[in-house]
């Protein structure tokens, strides 16, 4: 075992560093950008960090359990989404309001089995009044909004981008970076985890591939339909995801070392064989992963296209669809390195 994954973990990482020199490619997310640095980084301001402060620090006043996205992608045209995240959460310590992060979208109403709450909007700030929320217990409520939702002047956000429709969690040039507030109301930093359950309505050829598992597909009348997922694994809110076009699944099992892992690679029809050609060697991939760092932690490994870059998306990630066009050895770097953010 030794003389096998030593190796192919050192090629890995080599291929990774090798990759980074290549022209359109920025650190761990990739562009098309004939190799200019587009953002250079500028020091946090006093403000900003207090902002970071602050989303930090309200995880010691509500724990978030688990996100319910049900999200309208319809309006491809548009760029729009009309949505309704239910928030489960339980209150640490007393306070009459829980404030989210949400980004240029508008808020409808807010929820709750007993009636409507009060809230208002302010500064990339929801904040939300209280009512009935008891220490200790399980609290629930739906924010409903509307909008266009944001694109990082250089990369990251909400894309409707060549009939695809996803998002990428990080905004590169922004301060904080975190950028699942730009689809769903949040805690949106690094420290809150939580479960989530995805429910995409589409129309058109489009349809939603998203992380977690297929729950099922409800067709609305027309070509409509909304198509659901649930991942249990708690994870932060930069690395939640939904990815909708018109797509085709390559499914295939891996035998690992600490049993069979699901593999599904997902592409639009004309891009998945050559998709399926460059991800041949993943499984040594994940075999060196697991004989150095133990058990993949999630339900399965799996890719999709997209077209502006990278990131890290559990068992959905984020691949470039320019990739196709490169070699095995750049792919073997770029899928090598993403998968290891995951241990």
């Amino acid at each position: 075992m030794w003389n096998t994954r030593l190796p192919l973990l050192s090629s890995l990482l080599c291929c990774t560093v090798l990759t980074l020199a290549q022209p359109y490619k920025f650190g761990c997310h990739y562009f098309r950008n004939g190799g200019q640095h587009i953002h250079q980084p500028r020091p946090v301001t006093a403000e900003e960090r207090d902002g970071i402060d602050d989303v930090i620090a309200r995880s010691d006043t509500f724990d978030i359990l688990h996100y319910e996205i049900a999200i309208d992608v319809t309006d491809y045209a548009g760029r729009t989404i009309r949505a309704a995240t239910t928030i489960r959460f339980i209150p640490l310590l007393s306070s009459p309001s829980i404030t989210f992060d949400l980004r240029e979208l508008l808020v409808d109403s807010v929820t709750t089995s007993n009636g409507v709450l009060s809230f208002t909007q302010a500064d990339d700030l929801l904040n939300i009044t209280l009512v009935g929320a008891v220490i200790g217990d399980t609290s629930e409520l739906t924010v409903h909004y509307h909008g266009e939702p944001v694109r990082d002047p250089d990369w990251g956000g909400f894309y409707f981008q060549n009939n695809y429709i996803y998002n990428l969690g990080i905004g590169l040039s922004t301060i904080p970076p975190n950028f699942g507030k730009v689809w769903y109301p949040c805690f949106d930093s690094f420290v809150e985890r939580a479960s989530y359950t995805y429910h995409v309505k589409s129309s058109g050829t489009f349809r939603a591939h998203c992380q977690g598992e297929f729950l099922g597909e409800i067709a609305l009348g027309g070509d409509t339909v909304i198509r659901s997922y649930a991942l249990d694994q708690s994870i932060p809110t930069h690395v939640s995801a939904i990815a909708v076009a018109d797509f085709r699944d390559s499914t295939t099992i891996h035998t690992g070392a600490y049993g069979d892992i699901p593999i599904t690679l997902t592409g639009k029809p004309a891009q998945i064989n050559a998709m399926v050609d460059r991800f041949v060697s993943l499984g040594d991939a994940i075999d060196a992963y697991e004989f150095w760092y133990g058990p993949y932690p999630y339900d399965r490994v799996g890719y999709v296209m997209a077209t502006d870059g990278a990131l890290e998306i559990p068992e959905n990630v984020a691949y470039p669809d320019f990739m196709n066009s490169q070699s095995l050895f750049d792919n073997r770097g770029l899928f090598g390195h993403e998968l290891g953010h995951h241990w």
